[in-house]
Order: structure tokens, then sequence, then C-alpha cells
């Protein structure tokens, strides 16, 4: 796991996931840099979001069809399940959280849905999904949440990729100043990482935060989503 290697080997894996140089690295991963990215925060209505969500309303009845595989992405391999009504997973494998695992918890979360291997259809998704060039096309996205996960969800894909906000921030943006912890709490309930961007959520005070697929995959996110995207009409 990443949390068993050397502040070095932390260094070097966000570096080849971030893509970027020693220099920039250094510069991006400093507490006042993420703090002034909170505080450059414009949240643009206009944004075009990159998914359409789409909530199942009783996930263990459901008779979808799902492919799944495998894709290797500039953060490491990520578990990809798409159906007929949308993504319905998305996230990072690591020694506790096996290709075998995901599948037990695809199998179990959708019981009734046909589920099939399909590594050439997950490796065209993949493409899509970890693109840097613009695209018109959005990403279906069909999951199950309760109104304040679907709200705190929709309400974070106004913010453009390159930029942060706070847990605070996010929870008055969604109508609910001071339920910064049930915002955490929502985005920890994200099962589309990256699609959904919950990685853009850190702290006020400019700490990166806990992630589900591990807080340094996170500031990796940041960091190549900064270099690729900010000040840039481009998107993901």
């Amino acid at each position: 796991m990443i949390q068993d290697k050397t502040q070095k080997e932390i260094e070097q894996i966000v570096l080849k996931w971030g893509q970027i140089n020693s220099d920039d690295f250094k510069s991006y991963c400093t507490r006042k840099h993420l703090v002034d990215c909170l505080n450059t925060l414009i949240q643009d209505k206009n944004h075009q979001t990159p998914y359409l969500l789409s909530i199942a309303d009783n996930p263990q009845t459901e008779h979808l069809q799902i492919e799944w595989g495998t894709y290797d992405s500039p953060f490491g391999e990520a578990f990809i399940a798409n159906s007929n009504r949308g993504l319905v997973s998305l996230h990072f494998l690591n020694p506790d959280d096996t290709e075998q695992n995901s599948l037990n918890v695809l199998t179990q979360h959708w019981p009734c849905a046909t589920i099939d291997h399909n590594p050439a259809t997950v490796k065209r998704l993949g493409q899509q999904l970890f693109s840097t060039r613009k695209t018109s096309h959005s990403i279906f996205v069909y999951v199950a949440a309760n109104p304040f996960q679907v709200r705190v969800w929709q309400t974070l894909s106004t913010l453009a990729a390159g930029h942060l906000i706070s847990y605070g921030q996010l929870a008055a943006l969604c109508g609910q100043p001071g339920a910064a912890r049930a915002v955490g709490n929502a985005l920890a309930c994200n099962p589309i990482g990256w699609v959904i961007p919950c990685h853009r959520v850190i702290h006020s005070n400019g700490q990166i935060g806990q992630y589900r697929w591990d807080t340094h995959r996170k500031m990796a996110m940041h960091i190549w989503e900064y270099s690729h995207f900010r000040n840039s009409s481009k998107f993901i």
C-alpha cells in the first residue's frame, strides 16, 4: 500500500501520476498553493458537466446489462463497470481492493444484473474518461443515492477541472451551510471516482483531506488537472 512507502517513494508515485517535474511538484504540494486555489474559487453554473446523473430506485431488483474490466489510468489501475443505463462503478485498485473484490461488490450491489467481462469496451471508455481533449459527449452515470448525496454530487459538477473547493464551501453551495461533515460523508459514498470529482474537495486550511482511494492519489489528480486544465478551455 502507498501508506507503507517512504516519503521519497510517495513523491515518485505522485510525480509519475501527476506527470510533472520535481519543481512543479514542490510548488503544487504546498498548503499555500492549495489555499490559493480555494480563494480563487469561481462557481460556473453554466459549466458543461461531463456527466449526466440518473438515480436507480432499487439496485437489488434491476435487470441491468453490465460490462466491466480494468483500465491502466494515469493514476493506477482502475476498475470500471458500465451498463445500458450508464456508468455504475469506477474505482482504483490497490492490494486491499483487488479486481476480484471489486467484482464481488458489483455483483452484490446489482444481484439481478447480467455482468460480463469486456476489456475492449472498458478500454475505449477509459480512454474517453481520462482524455485531456475537450469533448462535447456527456458521460451517463447510473447510481443509487439519497437526495442529499445527489445534491452534493450535482453541485460539485459545476466545479471545473483544476479547481478546488472546501467541504464548507460545497455545503454552502448545496444550501446547507455548516454541513461540511455531511458533505464529507456524501463524498465518501461516491461509487464513481474521478468522473464525480470528489478529489476536488479539500479542507479550508489547505490540507488535502481524506480520499477513498488514497490521499496521495488525490493529490496526484489535483496536480494532473491543474497542469492540464487550469486557465484552459478544456475540461473533463
